[in-house]
């Protein structure tokens, strides 16, 4: 009779658990050969890659070598950076030794060269403007020839610089009308400030003093003469030939008159006059009995361009511009004109009008050569000629 047979008495089945446990260990075993070859290995490639770099050192024996400085690259890179700018050098030579095209600083309180293509002065921070968008004015620009502006040191291409103070009151075109090329002889040159003045208005100085009445005396005589100044008034009874107190006038010869008159009633009106000197000047001066206070003197009213200033001027007053002292020779009120002269030198008078001086003068606009300075003298004698 055949035995049936458990499938649980398999040896497999029995022994399942003991394979399982085998079977992980023989996999442990072969991770770990693994991760000691790599190691192995790993350690092998190190070693390999330290002798290639200690075969690129020198040897002992060999000398040293000094390692490569990186300092004149970085300095060569900070030029290209920001270009070498020289901030005193000549105007005229202003591309000499330099990297790169190079302008003045638009900000005229620098006017230093800079590149073309810096966006800002170095020296003083100014943006400047594109050059690409800005037009180019021709190579000399104004009505000043280039050898004066040179000599000033003067940017020949910018008419501008032409009408700026020069420092002394005067702009570089009013000396360029006045003095041409005599300019390069001497840059201090100026004209007179007389040609700065402008006249402004005339106006009557009143004299506070009146002629009211004549007594007869038997010595002579007796004017009576009142002094209407607001904060001292005062009457002063004089005889012809006698100063009139302290009011600086002495009392002259009477000359007596007398006129018939219909209004308010016919009768003699008395309109004697008697003659009184300054005794400041000299000036004499007619006063008629009764008359109010009479315009003696006319005051002109200058204004000093330079400056704006104003001057309230007499006839043969003295007066100083800056360091210049000038008298009044004369005021004309018909002709509307000043005549003033320089007190010291032999300077020309000068005719201050209500419009400013234009400056200009007939002179040669051709620099004079060696052989044409004395038809240039010529010409000076027949502008001064001229009135």
């Amino acid at each position: 009779m055949a035995v049936k047979k458990n499938i649980s008495d398999l040896p497999i089945l029995r022994h399942y658990d003991k394979l399982l446990v085998v079977g992980a260990l023989v996999v442990l075993l072969v991770s770990l050969a693994y991760l000691i070859m790599a190691g192995m290995a790993r350690e092998k490639d190190v070693a390999d890659y330290d002798r290639a770099m200690d075969g690129l050192k020198p040897s002992k024996d060999a000398a040293e070598v000094a390692p490569i400085s990186m300092t004149p690259y970085t300095k060569a890179e900070d030029v290209l950076a920001k270009p070498f700018q020289v901030s005193t050098i000549v105007r005229t030579n202003a591309n000499f030794l330099a990297p790169e095209r190079r302008l003045a600083c638009t900000n005229e309180a620098c006017t230093k060269l800079v590149s073309i293509e810096a966006k800002t002065c170095p020296f003083c921070g100014v943006e400047q403007p594109d050059p690409t968008k800005i037009t180019k004015p021709p190579a000399t620009a104004g009505e000043v020839p280039d050898e004066i502006k040179r000599a000033y040191n003067l940017p020949i291409n910018d008419a501008g610089v032409e009408t700026q103070d020069l420092g002394d009151g005067f702009t570089l075109l009013e000396k360029w009308y006045w003095f041409r090329y005599e300019l390069l002889t001497d840059l201090k040159a100026r004209p007179s400030y007389a040609t700065k003045l402008v006249l402004k208005e005339f106006k009557g100085r009143k004299l506070p003093l009146r002629f009211t009445a004549v007594n007869k005396m038997p010595d002579g005589n007796q004017l009576t003469l009142n002094w209407t100044a607001p904060r001292n008034p005062r009457t002063y009874w004089v005889k012809e030939g006698q100063p009139i107190g302290e009011t600086g006038f002495t009392a002259g010869k009477l000359e007596e008159k007398f006129v018939k008159v219909t209004e308010p009633v016919e009768m003699l009106k008395d309109v004697s006059t008697v003659t009184i000197t300054r005794d400041a000047d000299g000036k004499e001066i007619e006063l008629q009995i009764g008359e109010l206070e009479k315009n003696t003197d006319v005051e002109a009213i200058l204004e000093f361009l330079v400056d704006g200033s104003e001057l309230k001027l007499l006839e043969k007053q003295e007066f100083k511009l800056r360091d210049e002292t000038y008298r009044v020779v004369s005021i004309n009120e018909k002709d509307a004109t000043v005549v003033v002269a320089a007190t010291e030198g032999e300077q020309e008078k000068t005719v201050v009008g209500r419009e400013p001086n234009s400056f200009e003068r007939k002179l040669p606009n051709e620099l004079p050569a060696e052989s044409d300075k004395e038809s240039e003298k010529e010409v000076e004698k027949e502008v001064e000629k001229e009135p």
